[in-house]
């Protein structure tokens, strides 16, 4: 924010210099009132800076400038011909600036704002409220004044509402280029210190294993203990990196043919035969029709073990697990839904973002993990979900054909 609060104090000095200083030898009156404004914001542009450079409260700095600027613009506006100046259009960059600097909620205030700042101008000239000591309006053709103001109001309304879109498709680039930023550089990270570390990790485990049957009958129940806490917190940390691995490898694929109806009867077989899924109830509703597309098998599966075991970590004691495939336009989808302990709307934002796990123990990279595989597949993750009423985790991806 710091840079687009930079550019706006930049901006605003280089039109107000431009184009006030052009109007002062244009328009016919008191050139010393164009050179007030230019020496005002001169002079709040180093308040700005000042303000800027502690840091501190920087969406009170952006709001304070945007409205300090509907307050001189007005005035601007009504020096020079109120409804019909040709200042009018810095209403314009105060609601684009206002999207992009700040966010889509700033740029519809912000129209808000200067559509009422403009209103009011058609006020004060409607009752003559303020003497006209600039540049008088060209007419008193009350119907022209009118259709002015609605044509300059409208084009607020239009540019803001274009700015809001922009702005969101802005903030998502930038989200994006963010969360590649951190993949690639956990990427790299798991290359370079993974393979270091395993290694002393299953050596760890292997010594405390072999020193535990060792001295099986020479230490007691405490030191056991102790013992079985290393290695399993040495399995942990050793799963840990494995996921970094994982996420360092995302495009490395394998791709053939798969069958979605093969590949979940699998999965639930292994699932039932598990002691995760013995006190789950698994309900399958599959299509008649089975679905076939390309992809890597291994990976899919991954994906969908990956929802199961988090469905299942969201049931500690029982529940049930619907597993359901359908067709939704071109893609075929895979729905998995549990009856856990749901996911609250403050955790749903973080579910696919690195390390920001809602689990005590977790890393954070799971689901992360998943949803680049199926978007390395052409499709897509969407999660439905309430806190105490369950979720439902659906896989789309594009089809091949129908069997």
């Amino acid at each position: 924010m710091i840079k687009k609060i930079t550019w706006l104090i930049i901006i605003r000095i280089l039109l107000v210099s431009s184009f006030l200083s052009i109007g002062a030898f244009i328009f016919k009156i008191d050139r010393s009132f164009f050179y007030f404004i230019i020496a005002l914001v001169y002079l709040l542009s180093i308040i700005y800076l000042f303000w800027l450079i502690k840091k501190r409260f920087l969406k009170a700095l952006l709001i304070t400038q945007l409205i300090i600027d509907c307050i001189l613009e007005s005035i601007l506006v009504l020096y020079t011909g109120s409804v019909f100046s040709i200042f009018t259009t810095f209403y314009l960059v105060s609601i684009l600036y206002a999207s992009v600097a700040g966010s889509s909620l700033f740029g519809m205030i912000t129209t808000a704002l200067t559509s009422l700042f403009y209103l009011g101008q058609l006020g004060i000239w409607f009752y003559n409220l303020v003497p006209f000591i600039g540049v008088k309006p060209r007419t008193h053709d009350i119907s022209l004044v009118i259709y002015t103001a609605n044509f300059h109001i409208v084009t607020f309304l239009l540019v803001g509402i274009l700015a809001a879109f922009l702005s969101r498709r802005i903030y998502q680039m930038e989200e994006k280029i963010k969360e590649k930023e951190r993949t690639s550089l956990m990427g790299e990270l798991a290359a370079q210190i993974a393979h270091e570390i395993r290694n002393p990790l299953a050596t760890i485990s292997g010594s405390i294993e072999l020193l535990e049957e060792g001295l099986r009958d020479k230490i007691d129940a405490q030191d056991k203990n102790l013992m079985k806490a290393i290695v399993t917190e040495s399995e942990r940390v050793s799963g840990i990196f494995e996921q970094f691995l994982d996420f360092s490898k995302l495009d490395s694929f394998s791709y053939t043919n798969i069958s979605v109806r093969e590949l979940l009867e699998e999965i639930t077989v292994l699932l039932k035969n598990s002691t995760a899924g013995q006190n789950i109830i698994i309900k399958k509703e599959f299509e008649d029709l089975d679905y076939v597309f390309e992809g890597d098998r291994n990976r899919i599966k991954e994906v969908f073990w990956n929802i199961i075991h988090n469905a299942l970590q969201a049931m500690p004691q029982g529940g049930s697990l619907t597993i359901k495939t359908y067709k939704k336009d071109n893609d075929v989808c895979v729905e998995f839904s549990d009856s856990g302990i749901g996911i609250d709307k403050r955790d749903r934002k973080h579910l696919f973002v690195p390390f920001k796990s809602t689990k005590r123990e977790g890393v954070g990279l799971g689901l992360v993990i998943a949803n680049k595989i199926i978007e390395k597949h052409g499709g897509k993750i969407s999660v439905n979900s309430e806190k105490n009423k369950g979720s439902t985790f659906i896989v789309s991806v594009p089809k091949v054909r129908e069997i």
